[in-house]
């Protein structure tokens, strides 16, 4: 599994608990058996016995920063004494709307990255093409000196060509 999609389900797992959780209080459950139902319901593996320390080391990715929000909520209650409902509705909204962006992001990059594995795929097609009109394009290409300093450059700068296209993806997606 990609990073990205790795990313886009830490995200709707993040966004579930918080829905579940925030329903769960909203119908009048005690907020840590809301949290519990939620964990439950989220389908996240629970030890027996374990405390919330060890369930947020579950959850929590620092590469991805929301995974820390239903801990977070879960600290402003214990702190404040707040009801902290609508602040896991409006949580999990956010969520949702960070993982409705990286979603776009991706596939607004789909076509740049496919017009990339196109114009990758060229200089392979390119020798096919002449060896299918009779070229014989084996022989000028690793019999010359010429030859292989073409193929050599061709395909690093090949290369280069799709390395920097998925470096550009990424932080498309990324700054999503």
């Amino acid at each position: 599994m990609s990073a990205h999609r790795r990313r886009l389900q830490m995200l709707r797992t993040v966004a579930d608990l918080l829905e579940v959780w925030a329903s769960a209080v909203a119908v009048g459950m005690p907020v840590h058996q809301g949290l519990d139902e939620a964990w439950q319901v989220v389908g996240i593996p629970l030890r027996n016995g374990s405390d919330n320390g060890d369930r947020w080391s579950v959850l929590a990715d620092p590469a991805v920063p929301a995974t820390r929000l239903p801990q977070l909520c879960w600290q402003l209650h214990r702190s404040a004494g707040i009801a902290i409902g609508p602040v896991l509705h409006r949580c999990a909204e956010s969520v949702r709307d960070e993982i409705t962006m990286a979603e776009e992001a991706m596939a607004q990059a789909a076509a740049p990255l496919a017009t990339a594995r196109l114009l990758a795929a060229l200089p392979i097609a390119g020798p096919l093409l002449g060896a299918a009109v009779g070229a014989d394009v084996v022989a000028v290409l690793f019999g010359t000196s010429i030859g292989r300093a073409c193929l050599i450059v061709g395909l690093g700068l090949d290369l280069l060509g799709l390395w920097w296209m998925r470096r550009i993806v990424r932080a498309a997606g990324r700054s999503s």
